[in-house]
């Protein structure tokens, strides 16, 4: 049903769509990065605990914290973490062409 209505799972898996879009959603609610995976840590646990009570209350069976969902849990949060270093990379590479400039731009001053 769902490929019906919305096509775009069949062209991406259901785990990489919740990684994409938790990660996201995730970038823009926090900054800090300790409180980013703290959050999805917290947040997809107890949404598990959440969904899997419902389940238990309507009689379906469902298995709360599964091998599948650590698997999720993994994912979502190494993808967080990668970001991470995207950015501290992204910011010694900022911080090193600020010195760079301002070192030419001392030279440059220094010889006029």
């Amino acid at each position: 049903m769902f490929s019906l209505l919305d096509p775009i799972w069949l062209f991406i898996k259901a785990p990489y769509l919740l990684c994409i879009f938790l990660n996201y959603l995730i970038l823009l609610l926090f900054k800090d990065w300790k409180s980013r995976m703290s959050v999805l840590l917290l947040g997809m646990t107890l949404g598990d605990l959440v969904y899997s009570g419902l389940l238990h209350f309507h009689s379906m069976t469902y298995v709360a914290l599964s091998y599948a969902w650590h698997d999720n849990v993994v994912m979502v949060l190494t993808t967080n973490a990668l970001w991470r270093l995207l950015e501290v990379l992204c910011g010694y590479i900022f911080a090193s062409s600020q010195a760079r400039v301002l070192s030419e731009e001392r030279k440059e001053n220094f010889t006029q």
